[in-house]
């Protein structure tokens, strides 16, 4: 999948000596990132609501803060 995704989103993924392909691996990297943690953000989040436990809401909103953290850099 992480082929097919690179393939997808990234033009002339195997030209690794061009500066553009290269800062487009960076940029596609960061966008993942951000929304894995997102993901993460809203799957604690409501296991913490659910269940109770303040420390996973907590945990939820520690990698919103990363998420937000990536968007900033």
């Amino acid at each position: 999948m992480t082929k097919w995704l690179i393939k997808t989103f990234v033009k002339d993924a195997d030209n690794l000596q061009d500066a553009m392909v290269r800062s487009a691996y960076g940029k596609f990297a960061g966008i993942v990132g951000i929304l894995a943690n997102i993901l993460l953000f809203v799957g604690k989040l409501i296991a913490g609501v659910i269940s109770g436990a303040l420390s996973i809401v907590a945990d939820a909103f520690n990698n919103l803060s990363d998420a937000a953290s990536s968007l900033v850099t």
